[in-house]
């Protein structure tokens, strides 16, 4: 992920679009799991770390336990 938070900004927002589609976009966000962690936790932009929080929630929402551990 880039440093600047209006390019990480438009990357999620493509990432977003990616994992709607499904399918084979859909698992590349997925491998991107660790990366988008770190950046919610780096980030002090607080639109950055909602858009994060969005990505991680869809993937991680068929696990309620995952779901718990984002918050904490």
């Amino acid at each position: 992920m880039d440093k600047s938070d209006h390019v990480v900004s438009a990357a999620l927002v493509s990432m977003i679009e990616l994992y709607k589609r499904g399918g084979h976009s859909g698992e590349i966000v997925k491998k991107s799991i660790s990366e988008l962690q770190e950046k919610l936790m780096s980030s002090k932009d607080g639109f950055v770390q909602y858009q994060v929080l969005l990505i991680l929630f869809e993937l991680k929402k068929s696990d309620p336990m995952s779901c718990l551990k984002l918050l904490y």
